[in-house]
Formats: structure tokens, sequence, C-alpha cells
């Protein structure tokens, strides 16, 4: 992950690296399970698009979400880094 990521969350806010490793920090995620990716290279830019199902659970109750996403990398100095992400809730 770069050190300029940023990333739009499900409730439409922005979020920098150090916010969402904070966030992930609280995080009451018990399990989250990958579903099907799609990977489209760019010469040095990738974007990867996908969904993942994620079971929390918060104040003793439990919930289920599924989520689609896209991920943006950049080939930098050698190493592929995320450089931008949006995720939207799936009800």
């Amino acid at each position: 992950m770069a050190d300029d990521w940023i990333a739009i969350a499900p409730d439409g806010e922005s979020q920098t690296k150090a916010e969402r490793a904070a966030e992930i920090k609280t995080a009451h995620t018990t399990s989250a399970t990958l579903g099907d990716m799609k990977v489209r290279v760019f010469g040095d830019t990738a974007v990867v698009t996908g969904t993942d199902d994620e079971i929390a659970v918060k104040d003793g109750k439990k919930s289920s979400d599924h989520y689609v996403w896209t991920d943006v990398f950049v080939k930098r100095n050698g190493k592929w880094l995320a450089v931008a992400s949006q995720t939207a809730l799936i009800k």
C-alpha cells in the first residue's frame, strides 16, 4: 500500500492509509471470504475488481455483509503498490 493511498469507504467517506490502519485495529470482523477477482493491467497500472463476504460481531450482535470493490495499483520502483480503493456495500 502506497503512503499516499486513499480510499472511499462504503459510507462515502474518504480514508487515508493511517486512518484505515487505525480502523483495522479496532475492527470486529471475524471472517472475510474473497469472491471472484478480475485483474486488468495497463502498463504500470493495474485495476483489480472483486467481491467479499464479511462476518462481524459488534456489541454482541453478528452481522454478515457483501461488498464489491475496486483497487488501483501502480508499479513504483519495481513494486506494485495500491494507490486507490473504493468499496460498496451490496444490500
